[in-house]
């Protein structure tokens, strides 16, 4: 049975058709990578299917027993609400219905009494698979699991937008989907957070459909990929590895096909016109009947035309001049400390660049990476002993957060500041990195964080900087931007710093991994895929050690306790009450799920006073089982 199935849908804004005849279907298992130009419909496509959106057309019907989980791309809610209240909004919802459905249960006139139960039956069952009373129990470890743990209390707009990921994460898990669906959730994530993800989304038993631009993504989670292109949908099975093989299989072999197509077409063609010569010259009703006889092997031909191959979509042009620079240092940071929001990031750190080096910085978000790299843009010159650039260094600067680009100037004010002096030569550059004439009259403010990173890229690449330093370069770009991107800084001979959790870039660029971990820069030469399996074979070998060592040693001495192991009698005590409270548990838990039996039973007979008598007795009861479970928790952590 399937999930989900989309049939013919179609969404208009206007004269814009975004969607066209989309159609696919979802079964369990099915982990589905969904890809695509920026602004192809991709996210619209998510939102119709959550019901945030209204369609033009089509239809789409999910399995009414399956269970969806939704995380958004931006998670933005009122700043007064908090961790806790916003994963408690769906699962209050469930409980208002489930009270109100116990309330119509004992209010009901006896000829309505099977519909009301029934009623009742089903917003109890809802209740009890989202984790019942102990949902908000659940949603704490949940958090905790994810290093959110005790702050709960804490806003939700106060996070960073990272953090605000993983809440909306726990919020769809918490419903125990069947079917997730996902718009970037390695968005605003580090290294670290998007390793666990790919991790989780590996293991998750579930169906996925996934929005991502990270590639490594979705190569290591997705058996499937859903290209959006022109307003349709095509399946490709496999991973996008898998994906780009079979798109670049299946244009050459068209291309041949049609090739070969409008090779005899003009063979018949030109057969035709040879014959009309010589009917021309020998008046013989014989020419006439092998034109014919050509002719409708043209008409045959058409009807089985192979079309010639659709377009790939229009491609950034990119290329980045710089040379390598004759001297030896680019960059060079002598016992550098840094500190961001009042804390310490960076500790006397030092740092070698060499020129023509390829050099990628990594680390958590907070770690000061992008603190170090606004120090050099800020205070470094060769004068300077702590943060010093060389003398004939010439850097060219992309900010993750844009500030290089003056928000209340036009793009084409912007672009003049590097040169540019007419819009005719502004357009002809900027056409290079996908913007239209009509956009050299926006805004910086009004531009999206792709069009800005485009227009950032495109100021390098009038001033020829011999030292790139970017940070974050392909956040908001759509994947064939990302490639774009890419292969000019393959071909570009200066040196390059550039900061990314895009493990896919940084695996085709860089030679050398910097760390920021620690208040400390950790140097390791070679690839990201390399850095980062001898960073987990270290995790590993780390693990087992303490491991090994925590054995070793003896129990600390307390209060009340000596070097000694525990004796027997201190054992068996300890087993006793662990038992004790296991079996008051279970106990509770089998009295929680008779009083469910007599309540719907005392209901059906229409004993609305015994239905309500044992409907509080059983919320007294979750509620010492709440209690029991806080308990147990405390004696096992103890």
């Amino acid at each position: 049975m399937a999930l989900l199935r989309v049939n013919g849908l179609r969404k208009e804004y206007g004269l814009q058709v975004l969607l066209d005849g989309v159609s696919f279907e979802i079964n369990p298992c099915d982990k589905w990578g969904l890809v695509g130009a920026n602004g192809c419909g991709k996210t619209t496509l998510l939102k119709i299917l959550v019901g945030e959106e209204k369609t033009s057309g089509g239809s789409f019907i999910f399995d009414e027993e399956a269970r969806i989980g939704y995380v958004p791309q931006t998670v933005v809610c009122p700043d007064d609400v908090t961790i806790l209240d916003y994963l408690l909004k769906e699962h209050n919802k469930v409980e208002r219905r489930l009270r109100e459905a116990e309330k119509q249960l004992a209010e009901c006139a006896p000829e309505e009494l099977d519909k009301k139960l029934n009623a009742f039956q089903r917003a109890r069952d809802l209740f009890e698979e989202q984790g019942g009373d102990n949902y908000a129990v659940q949603a704490e470890r949940m958090l905790a699991a994810f290093g959110l743990a005790n702050r709960t209390k804490q806003t939700v707009m106060s996070l960073s937008g990272g953090e605000r990921n993983l809440v909306s994460l726990t919020g769809a898990l918490l419903n125990r989907p069947d079917l997730l669906i996902l718009d970037e959730p390695a968005n605003h994530l580090d290294y670290v957070g998007i390793a666990w993800l790919e991790d989780f989304l590996k293991k998750y038993k579930g169906a996925i459909l996934l929005v991502s631009h990270n590639r490594y993504l979705l190569d290591q989670t997705c058996n499937g990929i859903l290209e959006l292109k022109s307003g349709r949908i095509s399946y490709f099975p496999g991973n996008y590895s898998d994906y780009r093989a079979q798109k670049l299989e299946q244009q050459i072999r068209q291309e041949k096909e049609h090739a070969a197509y409008e090779k005899r077409l003009a063979s018949l063609e030109a057969m035709i016109l040879r014959i009309r010569n010589f009917a021309q010259v020998y008046d013989d009703k014989r020419w006439g009947k092998m034109i014919r006889s050509r002719e409708s092997k043209i008409e045959q031909l058409k009807q089985t035309a192979v079309q010639a191959p659709e377009k790939e979509d229009k491609k950034a042009s990119i290329r980045f001049q710089g040379e390598s620079s004759h001297a030896n240092i680019a960059i060079q940071v002598r016992g550098f400390s840094a500190s961001f929001d009042g804390r310490l990031v960076l500790d006397h750190v030092d740092l070698d660049i060499t020129s023509g080096e390829r050099v990628a910085l990594v680390g958590p978000n907070g770690s000061g990476k992008s603190t170090l790299i606004k120090a050099i843009m800020n205070d470094g010159h060769w004068e300077n002993p702590t943060l010093r650039v060389g003398p004939s260094i010439k850097i060219g600067y992309c900010s993750q957060q844009q500030e290089t680009l003056n928000p209340d100037n036009t793009v084409f004010e912007e672009i003049a500041i590097s040169g540019i002096t007419n819009e005719k030569q502004a357009y002809d550059l900027l056409a290079r990195f996908l913007f239209f004439k009509d956009d050299l009259k926006k805004k910086i403010k009004d531009l999206s964080g792709g069009e800005k990173n485009r227009l950032q890229l495109a100021k390098l690449m009038l001033i020829n900087p011999n030292t790139l330093i970017l940070d974050e370069p392909t956040n908001h770009l759509d994947i064939q931007t990302c490639e774009a991107v890419e292969e000019a800084l393959s071909d570009y001979k200066g040196t390059l710093i550039v900061v990314s959790h895009d493990r896919y870039f940084l695996d085709k660029l860089a030679t050398r991994i910097i760390e920021v971990d620690g208040k400390k820069l950790h140097s390791y030469p070679g690839s990201y895929s390399e850095f980062w399996y001898h960073k987990k074979e270290r995790e590993q070998k780390e693990a087992k050690e303490n491991k090994q060592s925590k054995k070793e040693q003896p129990k600390p001495k307390t209060e009340n306790t000596s070097a000694k192991p525990l004796s027997n009698n201190a054992r068996q005590k300890l087993a006793k009450q662990e038992e004790e409270l296991t079996n008051k548990i279970e106990s509770l838990e089998q009295k929680i799920e008779d009083l469910d039996k007599q309540i719907a039973e005392a209901f059906a007979r229409a004993d609305h006073e015994l239905g309500r008598a044992l409907t509080q007795e059983k919320e007294q009861a979750q509620q010492e089982l709440a209690d029991l479970y806080a308990a147990w928790e405390d004696f096992m952590n103890a």
